[in-house]
């Protein structure tokens, strides 16, 4: 996926159970990985962002290759919505 010309990620988030923390890893076609939220996700409803304008010079923005999600202590549920690039 090409990410160059957006400057957010944002992802609306409902969260069932106690409060918890949520990794994000970005990783784009040429190996590179780069892991960009370590942030505490509230019961009930969340949206979280990151400036994408931070990861310029860490990964390939033009060959997004994958997304991946880690809780460091799983329990509850986490409902992803609306995961998205804005300007």
């Amino acid at each position: 996926m090409d990410w160059r010309g957006w400057q957010w990620l944002r992802v609306d988030m409902y969260r069932e159970g106690p409060p918890t923390a949520l990794n994000l890893r970005l990783s784009d076609a040429h190996g590179k990985r780069m892991w960009i939220w370590n942030i505490r996700v509230s019961p009930g409803a969340n949206t979280l962002q990151h400036e994408l304008s931070s990861l310029r010079q860490k990964i390939d923005l033009s060959a997004v290759s994958e997304l991946m999600w880690y809780a460091e202590q799983p329990s509850g549920t986490i409902y992803m919505d609306a995961v998205r690039l804005s300007r």
